[in-house]
């Protein structure tokens, strides 16, 4: 959680305008966040009905705060309207930038559902009603004038309201992006395990499932490049040092967002690359073939910071090609299984 920064804010010094109601403003918020003066252009934004009060003045106190957990953070609103009267809310989201929107949109509600002395019409003046001789009638008194103030879910919406749900609701759709390297084990390619490092960086939208939910779905496009280090598979006294090198494409239809800061996926991938093999005991014996795959790949990811992550996966993979490596004499010395399997650990960056 990042050190919350106290942002003070200085009142006008021209006087306040009719119909606009003076208030102070306690603003804090962690380091990276909207600054003091970009958060009162937020709220001036949506409402113009207020003004700073001076520091002595007595006025309604708006305390908030923003603080970082993890990858949310946390926006807590408080409104001072009396000693011992408070009024609370809180605001979370992913982003700074929508938790200090959500607490604009939270002031400028309270602002505009105040009322406003100067700008309510005088109360009309009692009328006197005569009786009239000799006539018999039935009076029916005039309503007495309300001066009662309606309540904020009563109102006609503002114009603040309108992008409320912005802040307290997911976006409609937003896009995510991550890089990171992992390290695998694949008993695909050759009769030998071959250690492989993998690159990736991947796209994730995020698709709103409600207000508050307690997981998130989000399809993800991932593209990288492997490189396994050379094993070499042997058969009787001939040795072959196998290397394989790929590009790869995943389609994760779903990415499940749960508590806890962990996600699973399910993904389809593709892989297209070149699989060499040199020859041990013989000069200039090399060979490249072509290599096409296809798999299934579960993955495990832990957001352990708002920026970072490690996971772990398991896949099953198709060769489409199953080359076989022969050395004169020896016979086969290594050859694609017709389904292997895959197993890695690694981690990244999320942007």
């Amino acid at each position: 959680m990042g050190a919350a920064a106290l942002l003070t804010i200085a009142p006008r010094d021209a006087a306040a305008e009719v119909g606009q109601e003076p208030i102070h403003v306690d603003y804090a918020a962690a380091p990276g966040c909207p600054s003091a003066g970009h958060f009162l252009d937020q709220v001036r934004s949506f409402t113009t009905r207020w003004t700073l009060a001076a520091s002595a003045a007595e006025a309604r106190r708006f305390v908030l705060r923003i603080t970082s957990a993890g990858r949310q953070y946390i926006g807590r609103f408080d409104l001072q309207s009396a000693p011992g009267s408070h009024v609370r809310r809180e605001v979370r989201g992913d982003t700074c930038e929508d938790v200090a929107l959500g607490l604009a949109v939270a002031v400028a509600l309270a602002v505009d559902s105040a009322p406003t002395p100067e700008l309510e019409p005088p109360l009309p003046e009692p009328t006197r009603v005569e009786e009239p001789t000799r006539v018999e009638s039935k009076l029916t008194p005039a309503p007495e004038p309300s001066t009662s103030v309606p309540l904020a879910n009563d109102r006609t919406p503002s114009r603040a309201e309108r992008p409320s749900s912005s802040a307290s609701a997911e976006p409609e759709l937003r896009t995510l992006v991550s890089a990171g390297a992992r390290l695998d084990a694949n008993g695909t390619v050759s009769a030998v395990v071959l250690p492989t490092i993998v690159a990736f960086v991947d796209v994730a939208w995020r698709v709103p499932v409600g207000s508050a939910p307690l997981f998130a779905v989000r399809p993800v496009l991932r593209g990288g490049v492997r490189q396994s280090f050379a094993r070499t598979a042997s058969a009787g006294e001939s040795g072959v040092d196998v290397q394989w090198r790929a590009g790869f494409v995943e389609a994760c239809p779903t990415r499940l967002v749960l508590p806890a800061h962990l996600s699973l996926e399910g993904c389809l991938a593709f892989n297209v690359g070149q699989l060499s093999a040199e020859a041990r005991d013989f000069a200039k014996a090399y060979t490249t073939r072509l290599w096409l795959d296809s798999g299934v790949v579960l993955g495990a990811r832990w957001h352990g910071h708002r920026h970072l992550f490690f996971e772990l996966s398991v896949g099953l993979w198709y060769p489409i090609i199953r080359d076989r490596i022969r050395v004169e004499r020896t016979g086969i010395v290594s050859e694609a299984p017709p389904l292997g399997p895959s197993a890695g650990v690694g981690g990244g960056y999320a942007f």
